[in-house]
Order: structure tokens, then C-alpha cells, then sequence
């Protein structure tokens, strides 16, 4: 497996960010206590933007849907919650308790290979992490009839090399991993992976403890593919990491702890995700999100469904509610990140002000040559995963 990426604390400067991780949660008493809890109750009345048809909830659901989802993922303040809940009749607990992919994979693993039930009927995990579910028998088959607006799926996603026959899961929200700069302190505008290396930014650059995202990154400065590569490919890109650890030339491999010293100027450029760093420049105009000109890393968290759930028609109306482009556009205002959801670029715009000031941003709407740079990093066997995350555990430090 790879490393996990190190949690992080709160960011105070990011309200809206699927990235910005809760402090590790110590132990498990159990499934339940994964996590912070935002029940939002029945309600008599349909919440303003809601649509009470079974195109939007899907139809027949009843009871609870118990999702788990990463921390600052949708609205602050909850409408949407309220929304689906007033369409569907349902009760909803929505926990912000999927802080890492492995870390969550650790923790269900026993749980879920023993055919127990982990108490939750969605859980969001990044397309890789869906591929080993699905692999591992722990994702149960999508009721695709109960999902009417699945029609909505972007063509470029429908059946994807993480679920090549589309039958388990949805993609939640896509994210670009790339490059985040002060403008102010980098006395120039950044255009390259390779400009982390300049020797003017010496301790003042910092990493992710993401494989996929630094690797991903480093291949394609070295001019090579993420999605089509040798392992004897990545030799170059991990001495590259680590002379420039050793020589002090990266500051460190962080998780999103990244966000806080680029606003406090502690470093001037950094390996970063988009909607992060686009939610820091609307307080930073000097804070900038670039796609450098070897390309950048294009990851999808997707919706999935144990195969333990105990709501599955309850799971398909809360997938279904959030493929109505009216919903997506809601959350993509909030989140700033790329929907999956046909229609939604259109939704923004005739929802005016600021939400269609978003259809400009590199972060919700990247132009089709912004798109053609983005790649998907290759899917791993374990043997190559166990090799290359070896290689970069020494570099990390991890």
C-alpha cells in the first residue's frame, strides 16, 4: 500500500476543502465512532432548490443513509443536507471521518473481511482505493435503475478503468493535483514542475506525501507518462526527490499543513490541489494555481457502496439526488472543485454572481487544453505499489 499521507490540522484559512484534513483519529471503539456526525432531521417542507421528483431522490428510499465522506467536502452550512432530506423523506448521517484512503482501508479491513458490517451505506474513497474494494469483493453492485439521473455521468467517466463495467461506483468530485505559488515571493510566474528546483527557493518548497500526486508529477517533468510507465521509469524522478531533500532544496513532504505555510509565507511554491489553492487566493490575490506545461494529475474520490450496507435503495437516492445538475452546481460553489454532473457549468452560470464567476476557474472549469494536460496516474499491481512506495518511504521519511 502506499504511504498515507500524514493528517493534518484544521486549515483556519480554508473554509471549503475536500483536502483539509481532521487531526488522526486515535483508535477505533468501533465503526460508529469514526467520526464527527451531522444528522439532519426530517422536515415537513421541501428546502429552496429542492425537487421532491423521483428523478432527483431516486423513489422508494426510506429510513437513514449513513455516508461517510472527507472532511469540508460539501456546504458549510449543510442546505444540501437539508435539501436531500426533505426530497427523499430520508434522515441523513453524514460523517466527515474519511481523513486518508489507507488509513480508512486499515481501519475497515478487518471489519469487512470477517462479512461484518461497518455501519455505512456510502463511503468516498479516491478511484484507486475504489479499485481495491471492488477487487477485494467489498463493494456491493449499484441498483443502476434506482439512479435515474446517472444519465448525468460525464461521458469521459462512464465505465472507468477503476470500475470498467460502471457497476459500483459514482464519481463524487474530480480534483487536479499541481502547482500553488506566491506570486509576490516568487518575483516571477511559475510555468513548470522543474521551477520547483530553482535554487532561489532553496527550504521554501514543499511536496505531498502522496505517491501518485509528487511521482505523478516528477514523471512528467522527467518526460515521462503516469499512466503508461516502467518502474525502472521512476528511478530518475525518486534520485531527483531525494537529492533535493537531502540538499534541503524541498522543506518538507507535507499533507495539507502545505495550505497554512503558503498563506503564511513560510514557502513560496508547493505541490497542491486545486481547490484549495483557489479558495486561498480569494483572500491572497498574490497566491496562485498553475497547470504547469508538462501537465498535471487529474484524481476522482467516487461514491461507492460497501457490501455490507444496510441502505443500498437509501445509497442510490442520495448518488441520484447529487447527479441533478442543480444539486451539483450547489456543491461545486461550495467546494470549488470539478463536477462529474453533466449540466452543472451550465447551472453555475444561471445561478449568476459568484457562482458564475466559477465557470472561469482553472479549479471547477479547465479549458480543453487545460484538460488535454491532465493525466490519470496508472493503476498498480501490488507488487509495483509495494516496490514504489518503498522507494519513496525512505525519501519522505515516513
Amino acid at each position: 500500500m502506499t504511504t498515507p499521507r500524514r493528517p493534518s490540522p484544521r486549515n483556519e484559512y480554508i473554509e471549503v476543502s475536500r483536502r483539509r484534513f481532521l487531526q488522526a483519529i486515535g483508535g477505533m471503539a468501533g465503526m460508529a465512532a469514526f467520526g464527527p456526525v451531522i444528522s439532519a432531521c426530517s422536515s415537513s417542507s421541501t428546502a429552496p432548490g429542492a425537487s421532491v421528483s423521483s428523478a432527483t431522490t431516486g423513489g422508494g428510499a426510506k429510513g437513514t443513509v449513513k455516508v461517510s465522506n472527507w472532511p469540508a467536502y460539501i456546504d458549510t452550512d449543510r442546505k444540501l443536507l437539508a435539501q436531500f432530506q426533505a426530497a427523499s423523506g430520508m434522515k441523513v448521517e453524514y460523517l466527515e471521518d474519511y481523513n486518508d484512503n489507507n488509513e480508512y482501508f486499515a481501519k475497515v479491513q478487518p471489519t469487512l473481511s470477517s462479512n461484518q458490517s461497518i455501519d455505512r451505506d456510502i463511503v468516498t474513497p479516491t478511484y484507486w482505493m475504489a479499485a481495491r474494494w471492488i477487487a477485494l469483493g467489498w463493494a456491493a453492485k449499484l441498483p443502476l435503475d434506482k439512479i435515474p439521473n446517472s444519465v448525468n455521468l460525464r461521458d469521459d467517466l462512464v465505465k472507468p478503468a477503476w470500475d470498467p463495467t460502471g457497476e459500483y461506483t459514482f464519481p463524487w468530485l474530480n480534483f487536479i493535483t499541481a502547482i500553488g505559488y506566491n506570486r509576490k515571493l516568487t518575483g516571477r510566474d511559475l510555468t513548470s514542475v522543474n521551477d520547483l528546483f530553482d535554487p532561489a527557493f532553496k527550504g521554501k518548497v514543499t511536496f505531498l506525501t502522496e505517491l501518485r500526486d509528487t511521482l505523478g508529477l516528477m514523471l512528467l517533468a522527467d518526460g515521462k507518462n503516469p499512466a503508461k510507465f516502467q518502474l525502472a521509469d521512476t528511478d530518475a524522478a525518486f534520485a531527483k526527490l531525494d537529492k533535493a531533500k537531502r540538499d534541503g532544496q524541498i522543506r518538507a513532504f507535507t499533507g495539507n499543513e502545505y495550505l497554512q505555510d503558503l498563506s503564511a509565507g513560510n514557502i513560496v511554491a508547493c505541490v497542491a490541489y486545486s481547490g484549495d489553492v483557489v479558495q486561498l487566493s480569494k483572500e491572497n490575490p498574490d497566491i496562485k494555481f498553475i497547470v504547469p506545461d508538462e501537465g498535471a494529475m487529474l484524481n476522482t474520490d467516487v461514491m461507492l457502496v460497501p457490501k455490507s450496507a444496510a441502505n443500498v435503495d437509501g445509497a442510490a437516492a442520495w448518488m441520484n439526488f447529487f447527479y441533478d445538475p442543480k444539486v451539483s452546481a450547489q456543491l461545486v460553489q461550495a467546494v470549488n472543485y470539478i463536477s462529474p454532473v453533466k449540466g452543472t457549468i451550465a447551472e453555475l452560470t444561471a445561478l449568476g454572481g459568484a457562482a458564475a464567476e466559477l465557470v472561469n476557474s482553472i479549479a471547477v472549469n479547465p479549458t480543453p487544453a487545460q484538460l488535454a494536460k491532465l493525466v490519470v496516474f496508472k493503476s498498480l499491481n501490488e507488487a509495483d505499489e509495494t516496490a514504489l512506495d518503498e522507494k519513496f518511504s525512505k525519501i519522505v521519511g515516513a
